[in-house]
């Protein structure tokens, strides 16, 4: 099988959708040695990542000629397809050819660009635009959670036969690092004592001012509780904000994040909506108790592991968060679920979904 993988989230350096295309590729090709997968992208200047970069059956073919970049959805890509004998294009990120002549599978992350108000992400206007009739070109679609699965059926009219579930998963860098690794990182980043955490980009929808207001209030009982918040920007501006114990950190790399993560007393994920919820496998396969919103997707994700909180309720989210740090009881109980919940989940499992859905999406074009 010939495998074209939309290469557009490598073109930025940081994001979950960029993780998303690096891990799942990685996987594909050493689960499906006998296949190649091709990274096709109208945009210059980016390279393969360290991570796939050696793989012997992953490619990217050079750019097309400036006519063909032009159109590239119309008719620059639909012409790459052909020309390098492609069976099937996954489209990584809400976006597939215009022209059908090959089998398509689109993957859906969620729906935050149709969602009221700050739900929805900068940009959301070229993504609805298209997308309600690309959901419907494709010959397959793809979606993180059962929870998006429904919710894209029934907003897109899609039956559930023609959506399939390839669940993502925690990175290998993202399990726990010992203390002496963690001590002189916190030291150098000016964090003393315990500390919440937050880990993803900055978005209004994760709500982060106020998971910010909640540490306030948990700060009363619990003095020397610090907050870390790290993250790619995005559509929130919280970068003025300073304070004694609170620290507003950047996108981080794997060993910078697994190491906060390994240190954190707790770690914090109280967003409004999610397709899946990737920080919060990455914080319980480094052995660190989770507090998440209701949200279904979060839910999904997981299992039963989690503290669960009202995303809107300041006082449930500060109350988690100082009994999981007062109660070692507690806090051992979720890092035990976490752990166990983490570990199943796996990049070869989700390579293995998706090679499904092509081969699917080969059978029905």
């Amino acid at each position: 099988m010939r495998v074209a993988i939309d290469a557009t989230p490598l073109t930025v350096p940081t994001g979950g959708i960029r993780r998303y295309v690096v891990e799942l590729t990685r996987a594909l090709a050493l689960q499906f040695p006998e296949d190649d997968y091709l990274l096709l992208s109208d945009q210059g200047g980016w390279r393969l990542p360290d991570e796939i970069a050696p793989l012997a059956n992953v490619s990217a073919p050079l750019p097309p000629a400036l006519g063909w970049r032009r159109k590239w959805w119309s008719l620059g890509l639909p012409w790459a397809l052909i020309r390098e004998n492609v069976d099937v294009f996954h489209g990584s990120d809400f976006s597939i050819p215009y022209l059908p002549l090959k089998p398509t599978v689109l993957m859906i992350h969620d729906l935050s660009p149709w969602k009221p108000g700050e739900l929805a992400p900068g940009g959301s206007e070229r993504i609805r635009s298209r997308t309600r009739h690309l959901a419907h070109l494709a010959t397959m679609v793809v979606t993180p959670s059962e929870a998006i699965r429904r919710e894209t059926s029934a907003y897109f009219g899609r039956p559930s036969s023609a959506i399939a579930v390839t669940p993502l998963a925690a990175c290998e860098g993202m399990a726990a690092v010992s203390e002496s690794v963690v001590a002189p990182q916190l030291e150098k980043l000016g964090i003393g004592g315990p500390y919440a955490l937050y880990l993803g980009s900055l978005m209004k929808r994760k709500n982060v001012p106020r998971l910010i207001e909640a540490w306030r209030l948990a700060r009363t009982q619990i003095p020397g509780l610090s907050l870390v918040v790290a993250g790619a920007a995005g559509d929130l501006d919280i970068s003025l904000k300073t304070e004694p114990g609170l620290h507003i950190l950047g996108p981080l790399s794997d060993n910078a994040a697994a190491g906060l993560l390994s240190g954190a007393a707790v770690f914090v994920y109280p967003s409004f909506y999610e397709g899946f919820g990737l920080p919060v496998l990455e914080a319980m396969r480094a052995g660190t108790p989770v507090i998440t919103s209701k949200d279904p997707a979060l839910m999904e994700v997981a299992g039963g592991a989690a503290f669960p909180v009202d995303a809107k309720s300041l006082s449930e989210i500060s109350s988690a968060i100082v009994a999981i740090v007062n109660r070692p009881g507690l806090r051992e109980r979720l890092q035990a679920k976490g752990r166990h919940r983490a570990s199943c989940y796996s990049w070869q499992s989700t390579a293995v979904r998706t090679h499904a859905a092509y081969a699917e999406a080969i059978r029905r074009f």
